[in-house]
């Protein structure tokens, strides 16, 4: 249930400057290696429950995946990452979501000037190795602006946590 999915076959996928409404997931990237997500906008579905949402926009097993500039509002997480590798996310916003970005058993992935605000919680980096987390800001979320669990040989480097219900 996404507006856009790529198959688990589907390399070098490009979506970019697209307006995605009222989905349970935005973007989907399953399996796909090389994608780039790119100047996008997605809106979930506010006046569903919080943990009944999808995720904005949500990787699941990829490597070398892009996501750069788009913003989502309104969904369940904001960007998901589960085991994907070696992958950039740069310059994304998220508002109004429960986790704006979400990292789980993903390795030597770049995590630089994003922004999080009035969520729960700004960035939770779990169970992962090899992460430069660098330049990111959590305004104003409820819970807290850094999650950090299980997290190995990660670098944290001036990232802003600014007015959350806790800091780190």
């Amino acid at each position: 249930d996404a507006c856009v999915w790529t198959a688990p076959t589907a390399e070098e996928v490009v979506i970019t400057d697209g307006r995605f409404t009222d989905c349970a997931f935005g973007i989907y990237v399953q399996e796909s290696d090389r994608a780039r997500i790119e100047r996008n906008e997605v809106e979930g579905r506010p006046n569903v429950r919080e943990a009944d949402r999808g995720n904005g926009i949500h990787l699941f097993d990829a490597s070398f995946v892009t996501v750069a500039d788009n913003l989502v509002t309104g969904a369940r997480d904001g960007y998901f990452v589960s085991a994907t590798d070696d992958s950039l996310i740069e310059g994304n916003r998220a508002v109004h979501v429960r986790y704006g970005v979400h990292y789980m058993w993903s390795h030597r992935n770049v995590l630089r000037g994003n922004v999080v605000s009035d969520s729960l919680t700004g960035f939770a980096l779990m169970q992962s190795r090899d992460l430069l987390v660098e330049g990111n800001v959590a305004l104003r979320n409820r819970r807290v602006g850094m999650l950090v669990r299980d997290g190995e040989d990660c670098r944290y480097v001036g990232n802003r946590l600014i007015a959350n219900g806790q800091g780190l």
